[in-house]
């Protein structure tokens, strides 16, 4: 498992991994204007690099296009799903998320979710 040390979760990402938890879903939804959806998208960008998240394109499109037209989407990676599962509580409350404590219960949950 990757180290989340120094992996911070602002708004935005936290409100992507709730939703996402449920299922893929399209970055731009729940927007209201051009602005907003640049922000979740980029939000999706910093779960990805930190291996929360997927990102991945709309079908048939490429890449410029998919981004022009937002069109892009997010899917937890089995460690995101393994946060939300430990974490909900303080993804919900906004609490600080402290790596050294939640890793081990983080690993402890991906164990559970291969076997």
């Amino acid at each position: 498992m990757p180290s989340l040390k120094g992996v911070v979760l602002a708004c935005r990402r936290r409100e992507l991994l709730l939703e996402a938890e449920r299922g893929p879903i399209r970055t731009v939804d729940g927007t209201a204007n051009s602005v907003e959806a640049l922000v979740r998208r980029k939000a999706a960008l910093g779960l990805e690099r930190a291996g929360l998240a997927r990102t991945y394109l709309a079908p048939g499109l490429d890449n410029a296009s998919a981004w022009r037209k937002r069109l892009v989407h997010v899917e937890l990676t089995p460690l995101g799903k393994a946060l939300v599962v430990v974490a909900k509580k303080r993804l919900l409350n906004g609490r600080q998320m402290r790596w050294a404590e939640l890793e081990p219960k983080i690993a402890a949950a991906l164990e559970a979710q291969a076997a």
